[in-house]
């Protein structure tokens, strides 16, 4: 059961990726042309390492919560933000065990019976792209 089960994941994210790879292609032969793409919680770049080869003109921004994950990303040429993004700025309690459940809500799994959690200011990602305020850290590529 297991077994089945991780598979029907992988493969429904396979089909979801080839599905997205495919609307990106087309709306790019019928010239529609994306310059910019925000990768929300980018974790270590990976959906952008494969997004950016089909939009080889696009500009990336990577945002991710935990500077822990900011080596990979850079290495792989994209700027990298190192904040929280929300709905509007305000103090928060962040969940952290360094893993991709991390977020604002506490997961409701054993993996975070014990997880220690911080204080952190949300950002808008209107806000930084206004330029009105910066993200804690951005790591150039």
């Amino acid at each position: 059961m297991t077994l089945n089960l991780n598979l029907d994941g992988w493969l429904d994210r396979w089909l979801n990726r080839q599905k997205l790879r495919k609307t990106l292609v087309l709306l790019q032969k019928n010239g529609f042309a994306i310059s910019t793409v925000y990768d929300i919680e980018a974790n270590k770049g990976r959906w952008s390492r494969d997004i950016k080869r089909i939009l080889l003109n696009s500009n990336f921004f990577l945002f991710e919560a935990k500077e822990s994950h900011q080596k990979k990303p850079v290495s792989r040429g994209f700027s990298f933000f190192i904040c929280v993004l929300g709905s509007k700025e305000e103090t928060r309690r962040f969940y952290s065990i360094g893993g991709t459940g991390d977020s604002l809500y506490l997961e409701k799994t054993k993996h975070y019976e014990e997880v220690k959690s911080r204080e952190v200011t949300t950002r808008t990602l209107k806000a930084i792209v206004e330029k009105k305020i910066t993200c804690t850290k951005l790591y150039q590529a």
